[in-house]
Parts: structure tokens; sequence; C-alpha cells
């Protein structure tokens, strides 16, 4: 009786009418009925923030990985901080590696990330497990050169001295023995 109401009042009331209803519906544990609801809302206005949030999670907790995937890449053309871009790209990525090929998509997603946040430590290292898996070396060494890069730019020795080896390794194993050595040379010049 509620939700026809929504339907009867003006967009706005209608609209926060229906979120109403769909958390109450989550507060009973109704996860079918609040993904309904909030889907409503957004079929009516596809970019309502408010409705972004609570249905990812009614959908993580139903298991609808793909309808979960989907609504986070709608989500992120409409979030407007990087933190929340950020945050929802993580997750995307880590959902997308669980798919079957899912991890070249993961990459992908990732860069974006890295993209619209250089430094993203977390971002950063699950791509650079990723590139690893997939058997691109030459990705990996890029990455984790730009980020060795950015640490030496900022002056943190710290992150130098953990970057550099791994660089080394990943030079060596692609025969970049050059690159390898001229790496050691500049940690060795930063950390003298």
């Amino acid at each position: 009786l509620r939700e026809q109401a929504a339907l009867e009042l003006p967009e706005s009331e209608g609209r926060a009418l229906l979120l109403e209803l769909g958390a109450a519906a989550e507060a009973r544990g109704d996860d079918a009925r609040a993904a309904a609801l909030y889907a409503k809302v957004l079929e009516d206005e596809p970019g309502e923030a408010r409705a972004f949030t609570p249905l990812l999670g009614v959908y993580q907790r139903l298991g609808r990985r793909d309808a979960w995937l989907a609504l986070a890449e709608q989500a992120i053309g409409t979030v407007e901080t990087v933190k929340e871009r950020s945050a929802l790209r993580l997750r995307q990525a880590e959902v997308l590696a669980e798919k079957k090929n899912g991890v070249k998509r993961a990459i992908d997603v990732l860069g974006d990330l890295l993209l619209d946040e250089p430094g993203h430590q977390e971002a950063f290292e699950l791509l650079a497990s990723f590139l690893a898996r997939a058997g691109r070396n030459e990705e990996l060494a890029d990455l984790i050169a730009r980020e060795l890069d950015a640490a030496w730019e900022r002056g943190d020795l710290e992150a130098g001295a953990k970057l550099t080896p791994r660089l080394v390794a990943v030079l060596e194993e692609g025969g970049r023995i050059r690159e390898a050595a001229e790496a050691c040379e500049r940690a060795l010049g930063a950390l003298g």
C-alpha cells in the first residue's frame, strides 16, 4: 500500500518513500523485497546515489554477483568522490577476479583506479598480484617502476627500499639486467 502511495507522490518524495521502504525490508531481513524497492528507485532515477550503497549490499548478501558488478559499474560513473570510486573499483576487481577469466578485466579496473587515485597501496598490491598471476611481467615491471619513482620523488626511503628488490627481481626474470642494475644504483644513491 505504501509502495503504491510512493508511485502517486511527486518524484523526489516517492523515491524517498521507496528508499525508506527498502531500508525497512532490509531491517526485516527481506533482502529480495529490499532489492526490488531499491531497483525501482534506480529505474526511475538512475543516478540516485542513496540507492546504490544499500542495493550493492543486498546484492552481495544475496550472492547476485553479476547484478552487483553491473550496479557497481553504474555507480562508479555517478559517485562524486575519488575515495568512493576507488572503494567500488577495488571491490569490483576482487569480484571480477573470482569469475572465470575475470582477472583481465580486474586488471583494467585496477589500472583505472590507479589513474584516478595514484598511490592507492591496496590497489597497487592487488594489481601487482594479478599481473604476476597472469604472467604479464612487462606490465608488472612498469607498475612497480612507477610506484618506485613516486616513492623516490616523495622521499619515502622505506618504500623505495622495499620496492627496489621487487622491481629488480621482475626485471631480471624478464632478462632486463641493465635496467635491474640501474634500479639498484638508483636505490644505493638514494639510500647512500
